[in-house]
């Protein structure tokens, strides 16, 4: 039998999560972020993975 951690989560799925709002985004907005991830792709890597300070400047 296979061993488990003492961390595992119990069977029966993930805890409640907690709703949050839902964003609406207009086509201009989706243009605007797509257009930043283009222009700073470089900075995200192989992975497009942005650092924080990328998604706080985009949310300024």
């Amino acid at each position: 039998m296979p061993r488990k951690s003492v961390h595992s989560p119990s069977k029966g799925g993930s805890p409640p999560s907690h709703h949050s709002m839902q964003a609406s985004w207009s086509d201009a907005d989706t243009h605007v972020l797509l257009d930043l991830v283009a222009t700073q792709k470089a900075k995200a890597g192989d992975g497009l993975n942005f650092k924080t300070a990328f998604w706080n400047a985009v949310a300024a």
